[in-house]
């Protein structure tokens, strides 16, 4: 049986800890860091396939470098004192499977914040890309007959200040349950790295002082070349699930997802059908 990753990560890491006797200082075994490194996500991956009530998926997305981080504001170090080898970040696991996840709510906040940029003509601008085939996608006609047809009453802000879309989609508050579009974590399902390795190391370098050396902090990270799955169960409402589920993935790649993004992480590419 697999080992748990968050389990291993939040608490048997930490059994490799040791104190010198004579000097009181503390070191990490760099075995800990390997043991992480070198799980092969191939042995994980019947727990990512169960059966569920999800209606659509993005499997085709691949991080790219540096990464991926997520749940680097969880603690994950035994104090402020530097120890050698020490992963100080923390990182989000899912409970059941142990497996990095990407939590639904995490997948929902980014999609929606989207969908408000510039009063929704950020994703008027994607559609209008994909009726146009500037964005390849196969959903030229949806995409046309939807902005051709439902674009104003659509995305023009009510007395809420938000507009029917994020209403319908986000929201739900007047929606019935059984109608609702509902967002799920997001796992990894297939790495492209020797040994089905998905885990690995990096460093922020953190300058405290600029006239002293900088001390980088060591974090875990999901490494490039790994291609996660996006569950969703959408409906018709508002938009067709077809249009909505390409919208979502365009902003996944325009936009990426996690943590630092800013600097490169959590950015994706397309999978192309010969790298599966």
């Amino acid at each position: 049986m697999s080992r748990n990753i968050g389990l291993l990560f939040y608490k048997e890491y930490f059994n490799g800890l040791h104190f010198d006797t004579n000097s009181g200082d503390a070191k990490m075994d760099n075995s800990c860091n390997k043991t992480l490194f070198d799980l092969n996500l191939n042995n994980y991956i019947s727990s990512t396939n169960k059966e569920n009530i999800a209606t659509h998926s993005i499997d085709d997305l691949s991080t790219i470098y540096p990464g991926l981080l997520i749940g680097s504001g969880y603690a994950h170090e035994i104090g402020s004192k530097e120890i050698e080898n020490e992963l100080k970040l923390g990182f989000f696991f899912d409970h059941t499977t142990g497996l990095p996840c990407i939590p639904s709510s995490s997948v929902k906040g980014v999609l929606r914040d989207a969908c408000e940029k510039a009063e929704g003509h950020y994703i008027e601008y994607i559609l209008t890309e994909l009726a146009n085939e500037t964005r390849q996608s196969g959903c030229k006609e949806t995409a046309t007959n939807f902005l051709e047809n439902f674009k104003e009453s659509i995305f023009v802000q009510n007395k809420k200040k938000i507009s029917k879309f994020i209403e319908h989609v986000f929201e739900c508050e007047n929606v019935n349950v059984y109608h609702r579009d509902i967002f799920f974590d997001a796992f990894p399902i297939r790495s492209a790295n020797e040994g089905g390795k998905f885990l690995a190391n990096d460093y922020i370098t953190h300058h405290e002082n600029t006239l002293k050396n900088p001390n980088p902090i060591q974090f875990l990270k999901v490494l490039p070349q790994v291609n996660f799955r996006f569950d969703f169960k959408l409906t018709d409402k508002i938009m067709p699930a077809t249009l909505k589920l390409e919208l979502f993935r365009q902003i996944l790649l325009d936009l990426g997802i996690g943590a630092k993004t800013n600097v490169g992480y959590g950015q994706f590419k397309i999978l192309k059908i010969k790298d599966k």
